[in-house]
């Protein structure tokens, strides 16, 4: 079944993703506010965007740290959602990459509810779960050619249990959800925000997680191509729990500290970092086959948690020929008065999916 917005009137029903479109960032001239809450593996974050005057600022953060189940972040978000700060009454929430699948799809052209009556047989061809495990969502993007019989749809599939948790998480924690979306949808809303003012150049993200990655190629600050790679800040660190015999928190210590750039460990990670650098290789001639055109990229933006790791940066300047850039997903908010500007320099790798939320 499709997936229904979760709204005040329809939180009581099964729940699921929302998909917003991705190039409408314009705000009505008057001061509104939106709040973003991000509940990751090892964060949990949640910030407050003002709206006003065709201005964005990040008016409120807060941070604590994720617990390791469901029922021990219920009293970590209560206590955020008592926070007298904050000016919200309901939030943004999102589905993490592993319990998620995004796809562009082509299809033959038709109204958005013939698309979704199609999609409830044939989801299933685009996504790597069984129909009766997930709650999807669907959107025809803006077309440059309308009088084509083909157009590009995204679409956005996740696991039914995984958005109950989360729901039923959120009310033990006496909070409101306005909508449910995706990380990866949620990264690219704040990818797109920081490029409003240089919409016309190509461009290249990838989004690290934990144990999924997403490639993203944007053209005129529109998504042309998604992509979910099989690879994740957890490989590396499997990587020297087998290669070293340590334990993981021994090895993820060690990727950020100054270790990581000395042999052995280099001689460990170098091979697992060269296979995700080879993936996003092929991705770009997949994409180039596709237009029959050379994309000509000149950077490659890079987001989550391993956007600061110098080898890893090598790698990709060895096999792209691409410069690495580590995107900050600030580069057109405000930071508002009262905001901790510590706090957000030591959040600026997680930040994008909260702000993204915010952003809708």
């Amino acid at each position: 079944m499709p997936i229904p917005f979760i709204t005040a009137r329809s939180i009581s029903k099964a729940g699921g993703v929302v998909l917003k479109k991705l190039s409408d960032l314009v705000r009505p001239q008057t001061v509104q506010y939106s709040t973003g809450l991000h509940i990751g593996a090892q964060h949990i974050i949640l910030s407050e965007l003002q709206f006003e005057n065709g201005e964005t600022t990040l008016l409120r953060l807060a941070h604590e740290s994720a617990g390791s189940t469901q029922d021990e972040n219920v009293p970590i978000l209560s206590g955020l959602f008592s926070n007298p700060d904050f000016s919200f009454q309901k939030v943004a929430v999102s589905v993490s990459r592993e319990a998620a699948a995004v796809r562009i799809i082509t299809f033959p052209r038709m109204d958005p509810k013939q698309l979704r009556a199609s999609l409830e047989f044939e989801a299933e061809k685009y996504v790597p779960y069984n129909l009766s495990e997930i709650y999807f969502d669907c959107q025809a993007l803006p077309d440059e050619n309308p009088s084509s019989r083909q157009m590009k749809v995204l679409l956005a599939a996740c696991k039914r249990d995984v958005i109950m948790n989360l729901i039923q998480t959120v009310q033990k924690a006496k909070g409101q959800i306005d909508v449910i979306n995706l990380d990866s949808l949620a990264i690219l809303n704040s990818f797109l925000m920081s490029r409003v003012k240089k919409p016309a150049e190509l461009a290249a993200l990838l989004d690290i997680g934990t144990r999924i990655s997403n490639l993203s190629i944007i053209e005129n600050n529109k998504v042309v191509f998604l992509r979910d790679i099989s690879f994740g800040g957890a490989d590396l660190t499997q990587a020297l729990v087998k290669s070293m015999q340590i334990s993981s928190e021994e090895a993820e210590n060690a990727q950020k500290g100054v270790e990581a750039q000395s042999e052995p460990y280099v001689n460990y990670l170098r091979p697992v970092l060269e296979k995700i650098a080879h993936e996003v290789k092929i991705t770009i001639h997949y994409v180039e086959g596709q237009i029959g055109k050379a994309l000509n990229l000149k950077k490659l933006y890079l987001a989550g948690g391993m956007t600061k790791n110098i080898l890893f940066h090598q790698c990709l300047k060895d096999f792209l020929e691409l410069e690495p850039v580590v995107w900050n997903p600030l580069e057109n908010i405000k930071i508002g008065n009262e905001i901790n500007t510590d706090l957000v320099k030591e959040l600026e790798t997680v930040l994008p999916v909260s702000l993204g939320l915010a952003l809708g």
